[in-house]
């Protein structure tokens, strides 16, 4: 509860599947559904890839692009960079959530500290 307090005045939460269980209880579905009550968008990463996103459209699910997980360090970090300049930019949510997948699975399945396509 003191979380959603603080972070009131956000309008995104971007959360793995154990965060947002922790703040509420459920599968991804029903934790995007109630956590979008609180924010605009409820953006759950999910454990086996892809994501669940509520918000005023609903809830929806992007499927991920597997990767044999090589270095995970900054998978994280390329997610929401990727997510949040397309959104700034006007991509549509779904393809926004798809671009940034995209570009976490090739973080992901890298050997560098830096993954160039």
């Amino acid at each position: 509860a003191r979380f959603l307090a603080a972070t009131e005045s956000a309008t995104m939460l971007l959360a793995n599947e154990d965060e947002a269980r922790t703040l509420s209880p459920g599968e991804p579905e029903e934790c995007a559904r109630a956590l979008s009550l609180s924010y605009r968008y409820a953006v759950l990463k999910l454990d086996g890839g892809g994501v669940t996103v509520g918000g005023p459209e609903g809830v929806a699910t992007v499927p991920g692009r597997r990767a044999d997980p090589v270095e995970p360090t900054g998978a994280g970090d390329a997610f929401a960079g990727v997510l949040l300049a397309r959104l700034a930019h006007g991509v549509e949510m779904e393809k926004a959530l798809a671009d940034a997948n995209e570009v976490a699975a090739t973080v992901v399945g890298s050997e560098s500290n830096w993954p160039e396509r």
